[in-house]
């Protein structure tokens, strides 16, 4: 088992949180490894601390919480400046994975909406979610992100090791492993203005390459200066939204955002020069980070 956790880890039979959470165990068992025995970890390197339900060992998100105290670290340090005046306002996670970002944004006292397509990872959210006292200020849906609402698709893993990277793969038919529906996020944020308006404070895209469908599906979103987010995060791999999505370059991503008065503010590399940032020698780049625009005023 990776890292010094010291008294912050504790093993946990997931079948003893059934009441609470749901049946994880059975959400996981096309799984290689055991699939009963997880781990709890407080996470004290962020402010608030808070409690996070990992997988076994050799799940890439979970080890890593472990060995280097957090997932997320970085990007909530990057965010604190930007985010810290605004308590109670509305934070969407799109692409939750087991809410190492929604759990710890709902612990600040933030009103969290989160989506996450893989059932097990969605359990384990709101398992999360329920062992922090939280779960009254978090709105969690099942759901893989698109250009419709409610189609039936199929979810692929190819990457046991990280049960985040879950794809849409297919129309949902007989032996489905993951099926889930689709979520037009545009529309969601839409249908619920009255809820968002002049509060939607931070709106993190983290979804396995396929940012541009979901970023076309907000433009509405997005050119209205009282319902778009103050802050949007991408995480950011311009080679692979190119390869993915059939494009022909970078810049048709980065316009969806840019076009709306949106500016990069960090890592500084991107905020100095976006374009360096995002091209090498007129070829996109591939970055697995994220970048935070801010919205123009």
């Amino acid at each position: 088992m990776p890292g010094t956790a010291g008294d912050a880890l504790m093993h946990v039979d997931i079948r003893s949180l059934k009441d609470r959470c749901g049946d994880i165990e059975n959400a996981n068992r096309h799984m290689p490894h055991p699939i009963w025995m997880y781990r709890l970890f407080e996470i004290r390197a962020t402010d608030p601390t808070y409690k996070m339900l990992l997988y076994p060992p050799f799940e890439v998100v979970s080890d890593f919480t472990i060995k280097d105290g957090s997932w997320d670290l970085e990007l909530i340090n990057a965010l604190k400046p930007f985010v810290s005046t605004y308590p109670g306002e509305i934070i969407v996670n799109a692409g939750g994975n087991i809410g190492t970002l929604a759990v710890y944004y709902a612990k600040a006292g933030y009103e969290v909406f989160a989506m996450e397509p893989f059932s097990s990872n969605f359990l384990m959210m709101n398992c999360s979610a329920e062992l922090n006292g939280v779960a009254q200020r978090m709105h969690l849906f099942q759901a893989a992100l698109g250009p419709k609402h409610n189609d039936k698709i199929c979810m692929s893993n190819n990457r046991p090791k990280n049960l985040g990277a879950v794809e849409v793969q297919t129309n949902a038919g007989r032996g489905c492993p993951h099926p889930t529906l689709s979520l037009n996020l545009g529309d969601f944020i839409t249908e619920r203005a009255a809820q968002f308006k002049k509060r939607f404070l931070l709106l993190l895209l983290d979804l396995e390459a396929f940012e541009p469908v979901v970023l076309r599906t907000l433009q509405t979103v997005l050119a209205d200066a009282e319902l778009r987010p103050r802050f949007l995060v991408l995480e950011f791999d311009c080679a692979r939204w190119v390869s993915f999505n059939g494009l022909q370059n970078c810049t048709q991503v980065t316009s969806l955002v840019l076009s709306h008065g949106y500016k990069a503010v960090w890592p500084p590399t991107a905020a100095e020069d976006f374009e360096g940032f995002a091209f090498h020698d007129k070829q996109p780049r591939s970055r697995d980070n994220n970048v935070i625009f801010a919205a123009g005023k």
